[in-house]
């Protein structure tokens, strides 16, 4: 009797993930493994933070889309003396010392986005 049971529910968990991968399947690995970006939006989702690091090579972040980027990012580079000159597309230019760094901010979905931080900070 067991069997007859655990075999059709297999079967259908089984096609949900098959549709569910087909249709958000590019979205879901657009970062590569998801699974440090699923951890990531928990953690954002369960504290205060604006931020959670993903990856530390290169530096990712995942913060809410709902937020005030070009603020946030302000604040996180100027902890490390950065100056914010401006923004082009999804890019967010700052120098400190003759060096340039460029923030590349992407949509991750529609309620969050990803950004990278040069390795150099």
């Amino acid at each position: 009797m067991r069997k007859y049971i655990i075999l059709p529910f297999t079967v259908i968990i089984i096609i949900i993930f098959l549709i569910i991968f087909t249709i958000y399947g590019r979205a879901i690995f657009q970062e590569g493994n998801p699974l440090p970006i699923v951890k990531a939006i928990i953690q954002l989702e369960t504290s205060d933070s604006d931020y959670i690091q993903f990856s530390k090579t290169p530096p990712k972040y995942i913060s809410k889309s709902n937020i005030d980027r070009e603020t946030m990012l302000k604040k996180y580079m100027e902890k490390d003396n950065w100056t914010y000159i401006e923004q082009l597309g999804g890019g967010y230019i700052f120098t400190k010392d003759n060096e340039q760094a460029i923030v590349v901010t992407k949509q991750f979905s529609s309620k969050y986005f990803v950004w990278e931080v040069p390795s150099e900070n």
